[in-house]
């Protein structure tokens, strides 16, 4: 083994090259913890498609006002808001969109 690179390992504290790979490989300490995966519920559009929306992404849910001004498709029960300010008009009753969504666990909803 060359000197040289026996002096890096010996400055370095390892006596192991395997360790030393892996706690280089290590992201540090102060680094943000990864995001939570999506979490789909299975809900269905105006025209019955079925449509997985990620719960952790819904900011709001409400009923819409009036879907004869045609803001809304026909058939539209449940107007879910999201976090990029999009909205998704469902066939789904609010009060079922929320049912989905308090049925996670309290795990699953961080």
């Amino acid at each position: 083994m060359n000197t040289r690179v026996r002096s890096r390992l010996a400055v370095v504290g390892c006596g192991f090259l395997g360790a030393c790979l892996a706690s280089a490989s290590d992201p540090p300490s102060d680094a943000p913890p990864p995001p939570p995966p999506p979490l789909f519920i299975e809900l269905h559009g105006p025209t019955t498609q079925i449509i997985y929306v990620n719960a952790r992404q819904i900011t709001s849910v409400r009923t819409p006002l009036d879907v004869k001004t045609q803001h809304f498709v026909e058939g539209t029960q449940c107007i879910i808001v999201m976090t990029n300010r999009n909205f998704i008009a469902v066939r789904d009753k609010c009060l079922e969109v929320m049912r989905k969504i308090v049925a996670l666990t309290p795990a699953e909803r961080r």
